[in-house]
């Protein structure tokens, strides 16, 4: 508790992980195209995929731009990961929803902690965190809402509700 004075005063007890750090998923997917594309791989945006079909010694891609041949087809399409397996034959997976939202705190607000905090996990997750960014902004989530589809959705106002009472209750 020495290391973090802001926390709860009920808290009784932390594991400390100093190494533990959260990554910008956005620079990391665009540093793994481009290491794709310079060891020879090509990277295709804003093209959806209407057919796969096996040819034997390749596979024959059909987009909404064109068709493309090539040996190796690399499935990471994400929420849509479901729907390209289901283009080569029966599914072995159905994708269930559920989003996680995060608050971002003003960087008016004093740090609760110069650690990520993490709380014990719920059967819906690792429970909502708190997060320091080294932009002095911190961030508190994400919660666990199941969604019936992937379509963005803005935070509800009771999401809002949820978190706050949360960390109420929480290590910070």
């Amino acid at each position: 508790m020495m290391l973090e004075p802001n926390l709860n005063p009920n808290v009784i007890a932390v594991l400390d992980m100093p190494t533990t750090a959260i990554v910008d998923p956005t620079h990391l997917a665009s540093q793994a195209v481009n290491k794709g594309v310079e060891q020879g791989g090509m990277a295709h945006f804003e093209e959806s995929i209407v057919s796969i079909q096996s040819r034997g010694d390749h596979f024959e891609v059909a987009t909404n731009r064109g068709i493309y041949q090539t040996k190796v087809v690399v499935n990471c399409a994400g929420l849509y990961a479901d729907k390209i397996e289901a283009l080569l034959g029966e599914p072995s997976f159905n994708l269930e929803y559920r989003k996680g939202e995060y608050l971002v705190l003003s960087e008016d607000l004093p740090l609760v902690s110069s650690r990520i905090i993490y709380p014990v996990p719920s059967p819906l997750g690792k429970g909502v965190l708190y997060v320091p960014t080294i932009s002095g902004r911190s961030l508190v989530g994400p919660n666990a809402v199941d969604v019936e589809s992937f379509i963005p959705q803005p935070i509800q106002d009771e999401a809002i509700e949820d978190m706050k009472s949360e960390n109420e209750s929480s290590a910070f």
